[in-house]
């Protein structure tokens, strides 16, 4: 009886959670993603509108017909089918990836580029069905809804996170997804040889992540926010191998009635998922000592550590090298096999593809670009400290130093060539057939080792010389990352033998020979002049940096196997048309932000245009009943416009405002956002204008806490009446770290122009005390306690100061949402002490 008022008093908890959160007024996100540009244009197939500017037409066609190729799989495994699907598709970065979201339209956003081999997995037939399968199998889970919320939703229409399907823990939801993306095609990652080492190493070292770990959105262990992928995907091909597919789908409609998900897999199985995550846990470590023992049994060497990081080191000389640690460039000396770091370190925008010297002692590199709304790849030449860009526009990658010149890779849409920067010209030095693409180049005299993607899943080492490609190797294994040891030697990664190692051949003969047997696997590598070879390894702490002796062993044949030609994507069938951005409503909801009504929400699907119309009686400042319209209109990614107008027993108001707004970088701040906000508007018949401008680079955790970074932001605001009243406003934040705890500092000024302005100070800083305790499956937990001491000054023509301490408790509810509660204690000049009740809730983070 007493476990039985527990779960009770539980439940209720989380009932009343839940309905505080959807209590809370929230910054409605209204838009489901911007088109980037217009015009826009519209491909037709029977389930899907593909939405793209018309210069993408080819890869929207290879979308569209991807889609429709992979629609059926994904509807017989999740058992679901969701309502017309607009997929939206641009190239504003170099980066692969895409996103989903079930509502308000069931939505797709795919970005014309290609993976590199470790993104998702290398054996896949074709890149486009491996990430269109992950993420309409996003849209066809989140969108199962049970038989009320289908009711409701037939009369208020899509509202965002009520009326869809309830949101799984993270590492179901792209589980879930990567198992779909791997069963449906010959890629993805259950299978990757990448991702079952890091997981293994991972168990090895004890640092394997508990289910709530695995399930939520603050895990900040390695590796972080893969962890949702990398262990997400394992438990999932688990859960199906012993229950099937059918559970799943069970399940999925079971949850929409319950709050937790380990509570909905109970009913379903009488199973708890934290035995089966034991179980599963137990057998990952059996094979990973298993992986262990075979690779021990070998003989072959593992290598010495030499220190963390995540790239392999460029050589300067034998004992000289550089390398990267995140976004910073590091230097170090290794002496007598220890490895001595030089105090200097380079703090860089953007993390380089890798590095390399040229003869000057200048490092060359390539690294992604912000500017405006776009991520492009450029090369640089960094000496002296102070780094140039040679590029613009190039959309770079793998940039590396070749004698006298610099080559690199562009790689745009199905389109891959290899690039050279000689006497600052720019000219193309080979261009692969359409559908290939080229992965890291390794120069050597008048040669080029490369790795190459061909269509059908072959990763292969290849060797160019002038226009002539020959292949080194030609199977079904994963071989990347050449590097030379001599004019006719290259050494290479592989996982032909289960685990990724080193392997090296002879150009012209037909077999190769291993070389390591790493537990972390051997990926990247260079090549030291004395011999030697480093390579990055696995760690549970990330990659590390492992330096060993290159020695000959036993040959064994190269098996050879051609590409076999696939059926393309093309896409030509489809009929394509002119977008219309009309924004029809979406959903309506009966009440307004201040109070008691209703408000309507129309948008079109590629979030062009979108407006929100909101009647009711306000009960918070008492204007009575009142009308408010909100329109906007995103032609850009970087500019819009948007018109309000209110009214009520109080008067009436419009405002037009066109914010514009972008990021950019340079090498003293970073990277750093902009906006600009000029607006126009009349209130209660007198006209006024204002202007703000916003500048900063900040960063802050998951509870909205400043960790570091810098803002500006200025306001100027004026009626213009016969006498016209201005006012203005300039603030400036700077957080940095002092004795290890971040410390805040705003200062500001604010006024009227002709009066005695008020200067505004606040101090704070913080500092937090692990707690980790969760729930079953981290529907819930409290993460951390957080104090907060602060200090605020105001001076106007007196001064007046308060001070106080908010204690917090910081959590985390329904898997991905950060909470903050806790009192606040504070002495104010005038008023004295008072105790307030805080929450902190930055919605602007949920997903």
């Amino acid at each position: 009886m007493i476990f039985k008022n527990l779960r009770y008093t539980e439940n209720m908890l989380r009932f009343l959670l839940v309905f505080l959160l959807f209590c809370m007024p929230a910054r409605a996100q209204l838009l489901t993603g911007k088109g980037g540009e217009l015009p826009l244009a519209v491909i037709k197939t029977p389930h899907f509108d593909v939405i793209h500017p018309p210069r993408l037409e080819g890869f929207a066609r290879r979308v569209a017909a991807a889609a429709e190729r992979m629609r059926n799989g994904v509807l017989e495994i999740v058992g679901n089918d969701p309502s017309r699907t607009f997929i939206v598709v641009n190239d504003e970065t170099d980066d692969f990836n895409g996103f989903a979201v079930p509502g308000p339209y069931p939505f797709i956003r795919v970005f014309a580029t290609f993976p590199r081999p470790t993104d998702i997995g290398a054996q896949w037939q074709d890149a486009m069905l491996a990430l269109v399968s992950h993420e309409f199998a996003h849209v066809a889970h989140l969108s199962t809804r049970d038989d009320l919320r289908n009711g409701l939703r037939s009369i208020f229409g899509a509202v965002p996170g009520l009326l869809e399907a309830r949101v799984p823990p993270a590492w179901f939801v792209e589980g879930y997804a990567v198992y779909l993306e791997g069963k449906l095609t010959t890629g993805g990652r259950v299978q990757d040889s990448g991702i079952r080492t890091l997981r293994a190493q991972i168990a090895r070292e004890g640092k394997f992540p508990s289910l709530a770990e695995a399930g939520i959105e603050s895990y900040d262990e390695y590796p972080f926010g893969n962890t949702r992928y990398v262990f997400g995907s394992g438990f999932v091909a688990f859960l199906i191998e012993r229950f099937g597919e059918a559970t799943i789908r069970q399940v999925i409609r079971v949850y929409n009635q319950r709050l937790a998900f380990s509570d909905a897999w109970f009913d379903i199985t009488k199973q708890s998922l934290t035995s089966l995550w034991a179980i599963w846990e137990a057998a990952e470590r059996t094979r990973a000592a298993q992986e262990l023992e075979v690779l021990r049994s070998t003989k072959l060497e593992v290598g010495q550590r030499l220190h963390l990081g995540s790239g392999a080191p460029a050589w300067d000389g034998a004992n000289k090298y550089a390398f990267t640690s995140g976004a910073t460039i590091r230097f170090a000396q290794l002496e007598n096999g220890k490895t001595q770091f030089d105090p200097q370190s380079i703090a860089l925008p953007s993390r380089p593809h890798r590095l390399s010297w040229a003869k000057n002692k200048a490092l060359v590199y390539s690294r992604n670009v912000v500017r405006g709304a776009t991520t492009y790849g450029e090369v640089f030449r960094l000496e002296n400290g102070i780094e140039q860009q040679l590029t613009v526009g190039a959309r770079a990658r793998d940039a590396i130093v070749a004698g006298d010149c610099i080559v690199y890779i562009r790689d745009v849409l199905d389109n891959s060539s290899i690039r050279q920067i000689c006497q600052q010209q720019d000219s193309l030095l080979f261009a692969a057939p359409q559908g290939w693409h080229l992965f890291h180049l390794a120069p050597r005299a008048n040669k080029i080792a490369l790795t190459v993607w061909r269509p059908g899943g072959f990763l292969d080492v290849a060797v160019l010389s002038g226009q002539r490609l020959e292949f080194v190797t030609s199977d079904h294994a994963q071989d990347q990352f050449p590097t030379w040891l001599s004019d006719t030697q290259v050494v290479f990664s592989s996982d032909r033998h289960g685990t990724t190692q080193l392997f090296t051949t002879t150009l012209g003969q037909r077999s190769t020979v291993p070389l390591t047997a790493a537990a972390g696997g051997a990926y990247i590598s260079s090549f030291r002049p004395n011999g030697q070879l480093t390579f990055s390894s696995y760690t549970g702490f990330g990659f590390e940096t492992r330096i060993v002796q290159v020695k000959t062993g036993l040959s064994e044949p190269l098996p050879q196997t051609q590409p076999v030609a696939l059926d393309g994507l093309s896409g030509l069938e489809y009929p394509i048309e002119p977008y219309n951005p009309l924004p029809l409503p979406v959903f309506w909801y009966p009440a307004t932000t201040q109070g008691i009504g209703a408000t309507v929400v129309g948008a079109d699907p590629a979030g062009v245009l979108s407006w929100q119309l909101a009647a009711g009686y306000d009960i918070t400042t008492g204007t009575g009943f009142g009308v408010n319209l909100n329109v906007n209109f995103a032609p850009s990614l970087e500019w819009s416009t948007n018109l309000s107008a209110n009214a009520d027993s109080s008067g009436w108001s419009v405002r037009l405002t066109a914010p514009w707004s972008g990021r950019g970088e340079s090498q003293w701040t970073g990277q750093v956002g902009y906006s600009l906000r000029p607006t126009i508007g009349m209130i209660n018949g007198i006209a006024f204008v204002a202007l703000s401008i916003n500048l900063g680079a900040t960063s802050s955790d998951d509870w909205g806490y400043a960790q570091y970074g810098w803002a500006i932001n200025a306001g100027i605001s004026s009626e213009l009446t016969a006498q016209p009243l201005t006012n203005y406003q300039f603030g400036i934040a700077l957080t940095d770290t002092v004795a290890g705890l971040p410390l805040s500092i705003n200062l500001g000024i604010r006024g009227k122009i002709g009066a005695t302005p008020t200067l505004l100070t606040r101090a704070q800083t913080q500092t937090s005390f692990a707690t980790a305790w969760r729930n079953e499956d981290g529907f819930i937990g409290l993460e951390r306690l957080t104090l907060q001491p602060f200090a605020n000054l105001q001076y106007t023509t007196t001064l007046e100061y308060a001070i106080g301490l908010r204690i917090l408790a910081d959590t985390i509810f329904n898997y991905y949402a950060p909470i903050s509660f806790g009192l606040e204690f504070a002495y104010a000049s005038g008023n004295g002490f008072a105790v307030r009740l805080v929450t902190v809730l930055p919605l602007e983070q949920l997903r």
